[in-house]
């Protein structure tokens, strides 16, 4: 898999997930470069608003690979309203 595959399961999720209207106070775009995992786990605790989901996406998350211990907590115990998805580039 190369980095057209993640681009394109990314935009299945940006476009599949949440209906537009929704995505005004649902969707969150961060890129790992110019993000800090405190300000992005406030985000993922955060309640969806009419909407049956609140969306984060990380754009660049290998700039937070010294940070990866901080979101260790959240994900032993996310919400019920958490999806999280991993790609590797080989």
């Amino acid at each position: 898999r190369g980095l057209g595959d993640v681009y394109k399961r990314q935009d299945k999720i940006l476009n599949s997930v949440l209906e537009e209207s929704e995505k005004d106070f649902n969707e969150t775009i961060f890129y790992g470069k110019d993000s800090n995992p405190e300000i992005i786990l406030d985000v993922c605790k955060r309640y969806p608003v009419m909407a049956p989901y609140q969306l984060v996406v990380v754009k660049e998350a290998q700039h937070l690979s010294r940070s990866l211990s901080q979101f260790e907590n959240y994900f032993k115990n996310p919400s019920r309203r958490f999806c999280f998805e991993k790609n590797r580039l080989d």
